[in-house]
């Protein structure tokens, strides 16, 4: 005759119906029947009157007996108690309801698939591949298979944090997502300040990270402001303004003065040059300011690595983004053109000559492309100032992802056109354009992501020679679609050994 678990739960009690007693759903501690036998707690019911069959006991060969310290879970259970023949669904039911009771401290999970991350919060022996079938004993083929989901953009599949006794894990297989956004790391198992952690007889494997995001492009550069028939564009680099007409004379042609050269950025008018004045004629055209120069791409990530902190709880290791280029140059002024002759005509008329064109005023460069960012890792086990020991255990490390590429930089703005003179004698006369401002640089592209099998900040690691550490394909340095500079590719290690940032 064996005992059943109790048929509910309510704040860290059981749910016991008593129907016999007249009294339904009533709570009892779980600690009040430890101290009595099976036959004691029957002789209890005989006792009260309990004659018509509801006794806490049962005859059933399937049902085993319920151990006090013990939950049980099985994926193919509709959900229950956490008893052995009402096993909870999820593991994370078993450890939340473990963590509140403060008693339980061993969970046997049935083998099967459980999609579910999982954050431990007590010590607890976490046993699994176990066979209902057989008195929950350990099954002979098939495993628990602990599928991780997202958190947030991180994939995590087992958390734990800031526990003094043991968290043992046996004959699990614990497999995190592959990570998602931009950046993103995948991680199986991170433990921060464990006194004791022991994989036996299990799989961690990571999953990829992904593809660090690329850097924001630069914006462009101002453009010049246009000259006009009487003024040179002024803003950001001012042109030239146009040349002074020929005087009115009644005996000679005068002719017009030159225009003034375009500013450039320095201050001095070494911009386009101002065009000649005319001297039987109109004024010669102002000449384009000079084009600004290209700016310098941004130095692409090196292979090194800084620590962070992701959902404000977990460190983890991150790598290096590219670096930002700088801004293009800015064009100069256009030259304003010549004034015209004045007009002669002895015995008919005569008058003065028309001013020159002001130039256009010069662009200022695009600013540069931002750094690519760094790809995400993939890890199987990140342990924190923790004690760790590894029997008969393998934990596999897979891609990391790409750096993300740099940005484009931002194309240099349009030097404003040159003002024209139009006159009813010559043929217009002309303000030379200013320069366009140089495109910004590209930004360096980011490093790629590490494939790491062990990270430890200051822990401690031993493993038996059964246990192998198989890392995977680091990430590419990204650069694949830019012309700018490259960052480095990660790394591929058995394990790495950091200093804890907190």
């Amino acid at each position: 005759m064996l005992v059943k678990r109790p048929s509910g739960r309510l704040d860290g009690r059981f749910l016991w119906p008593i129907s016999c007693l007249g009294v339904y759903s009533r709570t009892m501690p779980t600690r009040f029947f430890r101290f009595f036998t099976p036959a004691a707690v029957l002789a209890i019911f005989v006792a009260a009157g309990c004659d018509n069959g509801e006794n806490p006991f049962t005859d059933d060969p399937v049902a085993i007996a319920a151990a006090p310290d013990t939950f049980y879970v099985d994926a193919a259970s509709p959900g229950g108690n956490g008893s052995p023949g009402a096993p909870f669904r999820l593991i994370s039911q078993a450890l939340e309801f473990a963590y509140l009771d403060g008693n339980v401290s061993t969970v046997l999970v049935a083998a099967g698939d459980y999609r579910e991350s999982l954050r431990i919060r007590a010590p607890v022996r976490l046993l699994g591949s176990r066979d209902p079938s057989r008195g929950w004993g350990e099954s002979a083929s098939s495993r628990s298979v602990i599928i991780g989901q997202q958190l947030d953009n991180q994939a995590l599949a087992v958390s734990m944090r800031f526990l003094t006794g043991t968290v043992e894990l046996r004959q699990l297989d614990i497999v995190a997502a592959d990570a998602t956004g931009f950046g993103a790391s995948s991680i199986g198992i991170h433990a921060t300040d464990i006194a004791d952690l022991q994989l036996i007889d299990c799989t961690v494997i990571a999953g990829t990270g992904s593809t660090g995001a690329s850097g924001e492009p630069g914006e462009s550069g101002t453009a010049g402001e246009p000259g006009d028939r009487t003024e040179p564009g002024l803003f950001p680099i001012a042109g030239g303004t146009g040349g002074i007409g020929g005087n009115f004379s009644t005996e000679q042609q005068i002719p017009g003065t030159p225009g003034q050269d375009g500013f450039c950025a320095d201050g001095s008018r070494t911009g386009g040059s101002g065009g000649l004045g005319g001297t039987k004629a109109e004024g010669s055209p102002g000449i384009t300011g000079t084009v600004g120069v290209a700016g310098n791409d941004g130095v692409g990530a090196a292979d090194s690595l800084r620590v962070g902190i992701i959902e404000e709880i977990y460190v983890i290791p991150f790598g290096a983004s590219g670096g930002r280029g700088t801004t293009g140059g800015p064009g100069c002024g256009g030259g304003g053109s010549g004034g015209s002759a004045s007009v002669f005509e002895p015995g008919r008329f005569t008058y003065t000559g028309f001013p020159g064109a002001g130039g256009g005023a010069g662009a200022l460069g695009g600013t540069s492309g931002f750094g690519g960012q760094p790809g995400g890792m993939s890890l199987g086990l990140v342990a924190v100032k923790s004690v760790v020991t590894l029997t008969n255990t393998t934990i596999t490390s897979e891609a990391a992802g790409s750096g993300g590429v740099g940005g484009d930089g931002g194309p240099g703005g349009r030097g404003g056109s040159g003002g024209e003179v139009l006159t009813f004698v010559y043929p217009p006369m002309v303000g030379g354009n200013g320069g366009d401002g140089g495109p910004g640089g590209y930004g360096g592209g980011g490093a790629g992501g590490w494939s790491v099998p062990v990270v430890l900040f200051e822990a401690i690691l031993t493993r038996d020679g059964t246990s192998t550490l198989v890392p995977g394909t680091p990430g590419a340095g990204g650069a694949e679609f830019s012309p700018g500079n490259g960052g480095a590719s990660g790394q591929s290690l058995d394990s790495l050994f950091l200093v804890d940032p907190r």
